[in-house]
């Protein structure tokens, strides 16, 4: 993270906010879900807002993230958005 940082003391944090949205791309578009009574796929990932970083204090690593993701799918009957928070 940082090339100076004796021992991993320093505070030293890293924006994953750009790999955080292409995981979900790669991992979240094209996820079909099927049965007898419908058909769904997600279409797209439509916005991806908020803080992802991955930071590093005396040694330790710690994650902090509060997204909020807004999916677009399609069905048989039905298309729309999803919106979910996480973190």
């Amino acid at each position: 993270m940082v090339a100076i940082n004796p021992n991993n003391w320093h505070w030293v944090d890293k924006n994953c906010y750009d790999w955080s949205k292409e995981y979900f791309t790669k991992n979240l578009v094209g996820l079909k879900s099927s049965n007898e009574k419908a058909n769904v796929e997600i279409k797209s990932l439509k916005e991806l807002t908020g803080d992802v970083e991955v930071c590093q204090r005396k040694g330790k690593v710690i994650s902090l993230f509060d997204l909020q993701l807004k999916l677009g799918f399609e069905g048989d009957k039905a298309k729309g958005v999803i919106t979910k928070a996480i973190g």
